[in-house]
C-alpha cells in the first residue's frame, strides 16, 4: 500500500500575495498533522509538483514528520538561476515593480488583479512563449483557468528551493 500524504500546495502563480510562500510551507507542517493522512500516520511523505516542489523541499526540510519526498518535473531556484530565467538585475527589478503595485493596489482596494498566466500574444502574462503551458491540450486546457496575480512576484523571485534542499535528511524520488 502507497503511504503518503499528498499535498496539493498552488503553484506559484496561483499566490496572491508575497506572504503567501511562508504560508503554504506552514499548511504542509500543519497538514502532516490532519485529518489529510492517507495510510500510515508515522510514514506521511510530501509531493511537489513543477513549482510547488521548492515549497515542498522547504517544509520537509524543517519539518521532520515528513518521512519521504517526491519531487515531479520540479522547479527549484535560487538568486542565480532567478537572474537568468528573469532577465537579469533590471528584468527582477521590472518584475517586482510590478508584483508591488498589484500588492499595493490589493490592500487599497482589497481586489485582486490577474494576468494571463500564459500566452503566445500577451505580453503581460506571467509565462509569455513558454512551452508545454501555452500548448493546446498540454498546459493550455479549458479546465484551467489561466489567470496569475501578479502581486506574487517579489516572493516568488526572492524565494530559494536550494539552501533548504541541502538540510533535506529524507529519502527523495525526482521524475523529470
Amino acid at each position: 500500500m502507497l503511504k503518503i500524504l499528498t499535498l496539493a500546495t498552488a503553484t506559484a502563480v496561483a499566490l496572491g500575495s508575497t506572504a503567501f510562500a511562508a504560508s503554504r510551507v506552514e499548511r504542509v507542517a500543519f497538514a502532516s498533522h490532519g485529518q489529510q493522512i492517507v495510510g500510515d500516520l508515522y510514514l506521511p511523505g510530501g509531493l511537489g509538483i513543477c513549482a510547488s516542489s521548492g515549497y515542498m523541499v522547504t517544509a520537509a526540510a524543517k519539518n521532520a514528520a515528513i518521512k519521504s519526498l517526491a519531487l515531479v518535473a520540479p522547479w527549484l531556484h535560487d538568486a542565480e538561476v532567478v537572474e537568468q530565467t528573469y532577465g537579469g538585475k533590471d528584468g527582477i527589478a521590472r518584475l517586482e515593480a510590478v508584483g508591488d503595485a498589484a500588492e499595493a493596489a490589493y490592500r487599497r482596494t482589497d481586489k485582486q488583479a490577474f494576468l494571463p498566466a500564459a500566452s503566445l500574444t500577451d505580453e503581460r502574462a506571467i509565462m509569455f512563449k513558454v512551452p508545454y503551458y501555452t500548448e493546446a491540450g498540454r498546459g493550455m486546457i479549458p479546465a484551467w483557468r489561466n489567470e496569475a496575480d501578479p502581486a506574487f512576484w517579489r516572493g516568488w523571485l526572492t524565494f530559494d528551493a536550494i539552501q533548504p534542499a541541502r538540510r533535506l535528511h529524507q529519502p527523495l524520488l525526482m521524475v523529470h
